[in-house]
């Protein structure tokens, strides 16, 4: 992934109607489908869900780009940081899953908690806490799955 500078989504290989080849050097087909969809289902399902509870759409847009972001840097930097192919198979790689999380869950929360600050008026520290721990548990929980969808073959 370091050589070709991209983070794959784990789609399967020329397979017609799941994965076929495009002229830019993308794909198309249920599974590049698929992945794409994945961060734009994070980022829409919460903005609605918050602009649902009654939420401006600027605090739900910062709600719901804060958590798209969140897990998609974590997996970007284990990708860049951790030396190697990234498997879960060696208690270094879970070490790294469980220790990198908590870093990257600290400084977006900085952002999560501005949000909640600004647009609701709720005290800083309070809410970096729980949106710290909070996204730090979903990230590890939900890392692996992502590290496993972008580790294609080939």
């Amino acid at each position: 992934m370091k050589d070709r500078g991209t983070l794959n989504c784990g789609i399967s290989e020329g397979v017609l109607g799941f994965s076929t080849p495009d002229d830019r050097d993308g794909a198309s087909g249920f599974d590049a489908d698929f992945c794409r969809s994945v961060a734009a289902a994070i980022f829409v399902g919460n903005t609605a869900g918050n602009l649902a509870h009654g939420h401006t759409l600027a605090v739900s847009g910062g709600f719901g780009a804060v958590n798209a972001v969140e897990p998609l840097l974590c997996t970007w930097l284990l990708t860049r940081l951790r030396p190697g192919r990234f498997t879960l198979e060696r208690i270094r790689d879970v070490g790294w899953l469980f220790l990198l999380p908590l870093g990257v869950c600290a400084a977006t929360a900085l952002a999560g908690a501005g949000v909640v600050t600004v647009g609701l008026g709720a005290p800083y520290w309070g809410v970096w806490k729980v949106w710290w721990l909070g996204d730090a548990l979903g990230v590890i929980l939900f890392a692996p799955l992502v590290l496993t969808w972008s580790a294609a073959p080939g």
